[in-house]
């Protein structure tokens, strides 16, 4: 409402390693979780109460992305936080499972995407596969992506049980619907676009991928296939776009980490 910034100071780290925190993610108490900068460049799960300006951590807990299940648990990867009780109460294994494809694998910096089930989903991006557990048995399947060496990554999962996916290295945006353990995948207009992340879709049926190549966001129609594609005005790398929760139409939130600005993109058709 006011274009004004606070800023809440975190805990120093030593001259030379990275401050400053990772991703936040707020719970249904509105309490903001983050993996909040150790000393040696590590990370803890940190949680901070904007109301009080507290900060309580979980010790063992490091990681980069957060995702907020259905119930309303935390999920760092394959690792499930309970925030009520501040404790991790699952965790999952899937690289020493005796099904695990041949090859690299490696869900580099991802998403988990967690559906209606409360499964766990993420995005293989070494190996090309979508990965997802069964919270019951624990047992890992392997997804392989349509398009190969295809590197999916930085996923989401929408309210029809459908994880979203970029494909940095396919040129694509990909879908796995994880009801039916089916694929489909769009391909983008130009070569060497290497969409970074995606969106679910938005109120309109619209995905939105965004590009550090080509200095783009880009608007997907998943019934038709049309990609629009949007010129940012500034060197561009969003490696996370949300939706305003506050607003009738769709407006869009992400960080651009080339040059410290905070962008609003509000399309008006």
């Amino acid at each position: 409402k006011t274009n004004e910034f606070t800023e809440y100071p975190l805990p120093p780290v030593p001259e030379g390693d990275i401050p400053g925190a990772r991703d936040i993610q707020a719970d249904l108490e509105d309490n903001l979780w983050l993996f909040m900068r150790t000393p040696g460049s590590g990370t803890v799960l940190t949680k901070f109460n904007p109301n009080t300006e507290e900060l309580s951590t979980i010790d063992g807990v490091g990681g980069q992305f957060l995702s907020l299940g259905p119930n309303g648990k935390l999920w760092t990867g394959t690792v499930r936080v309970d925030p009520q009780t501040m404790m991790v109460d699952a965790r999952y294994s899937w690289d020493d499972s005796p099904n695990l494809p041949p090859g690299p694998h490696g869900s580099y910096a991802g998403l988990t995407g967690i559906n209606s089930q409360g499964n766990p989903y993420l995005t293989d991006f070494r190996g090309s596969y979508i990965i997802g557990i069964d919270m019951e048995t624990g047992e890992a399947k392997f997804h392989e992506t349509p398009t190969r060496n295809s590197m999916p990554r930085r996923a989401r999962m929408d309210s029809k049980d459908r994880f979203w996916f970029a494909e940095y290295t396919g040129d694509r945006i990909g879908m796995f619907d994880t009801r039916t353990e089916t694929f489909k995948e769009w391909v983008l207009p130009n070569k060497y676009t290497t969409p970074y992340t995606t969106t679910r879709p938005d109120k309109d049926g619209y995905v939105y991928a965004s590009s550090n190549m080509s200095e783009r966001l880009l608007r997907l129609n998943p019934e038709t296939e049309e990609v629009i594609e949007y010129q940012m005005p500034t060197d561009f790398d969003a490696k996370k776009i949300t939706f305003d929760p506050t607003s009738e139409r769709t407006i869009l939130w992400m960080a651009n980490t080339r040059n410290a600005r905070v962008i609003r993109v509000e399309p008006l058709d």
